[in-house]
């Protein structure tokens, strides 16, 4: 039986705000947070390997996508969670897990920008880091599960958050839930 408590998702490219928002989120409404992207940037620190050689281990190994994966949807199956995790909407649908769906997007050269502060890059290298790392992430989710990353079908809203403060995005997303229809 599905759990009442709610289940926000929140997906986006690198930069965008995701995991920001989701933790301000989780904070906000006293929810669980989950995220497959720290969990991933932990395991290539555990592994002292760079994400994008990660991410290429994890294309010739789809078991290590399809577990992180696993993880999250029991996550969103206890409910109480906000989750951050590029394939999260996709397969919470599929899986008829009911949650708010939220896509964030950014400009490339904010989301650069955003990524060379929290890494302490250039901001040349985070877009070219970012780009790679797009694709490479697109190529995989297109593979395991037939996952089209740059639509928006899957979501319940879309925000661009160029513009908009952490705080401001955090605002947007509270006011689009509702425990009842989540």
């Amino acid at each position: 039986m599905p759990s009442k408590k709610p289940v926000i998702i929140i997906c986006g490219l690198a930069g965008s705000g995701k995991s920001t928002a989701a933790s301000m989120i989780a904070k906000r409404f006293r929810l669980k947070h989950v995220s497959a992207g720290d969990q991933f940037r932990a395991i290539a620190k555990e592994r002292r390997m760079s994400l994008i050689d990660l991410g290429r281990y994890a294309a010739k190994h789809p078991e290590f996508d399809k577990e992180l994966d696993r993880r999250m949807m029991a996550a969103a199956r206890k409910g109480g969670v906000v989750m951050d995790g590029r394939a999260s909407a996709f397969l919470a649908r599929k899986l008829k897990i009911p949650a708010l769906k939220i896509f964030l997007t950014v400009d490339p050269k904010v989301s650069a920008r955003r990524v060379a502060e929290r890494d302490g890059i250039s901001a040349a290298k985070a877009l070219k880091m970012s780009s790679q790392r797009e694709r490479e992430i697109r190529v995989r989710l297109r593979t395991l599960y037939g996952l089209d990353t740059s639509s928006a079908a899957y979501y319940d809203a879309v925000i661009k958050t160029d513009r908009y403060t952490p705080k401001e995005v955090s605002d947007l997303i509270a006011s689009l839930v509702t425990y009842d229809r989540h």
